[in-house]
């Protein structure tokens, strides 16, 4: 059988199309391979901060003063709460601002009700560790109030316990029976 040099280049030809193939096919099937080893996750929406306005006592402790803070917000209006409220317990960055809860202080549980009153259980540390008078009790208990329902339009008032209990008062001035609304009055 004779091959003619126009068939001689035509299967020349097809096997080097066949073989540019093959390595074609081989090193896209290589390339996708390391490109999923590669493979970089996106997470999802990072939770984003929301400026809240944290109440803490002059250094006077004659009036409440608003901290600016940006605290991770929750769409859920409890963990949001509780997250304000660690950090009023944290304390105020700024050095001219003090707070008005008694060191030690801790969020046992908080909770809300189906008519928009915030229930704060805190530790005893927060009776136990109370500097004592009215001004200073008034400035504890606004802090809280204050801070939650000023930032949390879904609470409205706010009731505080101590130790899973009703407390009459924190340190004999102010009735802790009944839940509390804002008091603007000793904001300065």
């Amino acid at each position: 059988m004779k091959f003619s040099k126009k068939t001689a280049f035509i299967s020349i030809l097809s096997i080097i199309m066949i073989f540019g193939a093959v390595v074609f096919f081989l090193n896209t099937d290589k390339d996708s391979k390391q490109k999923k080893s590669y493979k970089i996750e996106i997470p999802e929406k990072q939770a984003e901060g929301k400026e809240v306005f944290l109440y803490f006592a002059n250094l006077d402790n004659s009036a409440l003063e608003a901290e600016k803070q940006k605290i991770i917000f929750n769409s859920d209006t409890r963990k949001f709460a509780q997250s304000i409220i660690e950090a009023l317990l944290k304390g105020p960055a700024n050095k001219s601002l003090m707070s008005a809860l008694p060191e030690g202080t801790k969020l046992l549980s908080l909770y809300i009700q189906d008519n928009l009153i915030a229930v704060l259980d805190f530790s005893e540390e927060i009776r136990e560790n109370h500097p004592g008078g009215s001004q200073a009790e008034i400035l504890t208990i606004y802090s809280i109030v204050n801070t939650l329902t000023l930032n949390i339009e879904e609470i409205k008032e706010v009731k505080i316990l101590i130790n899973g209990n009703e407390a009459e008062t924190l340190a004999g001035h102010i009735a802790l029976s009944f839940p509390l609304k804002e008091n603007l009055t000793i904001v300065k």
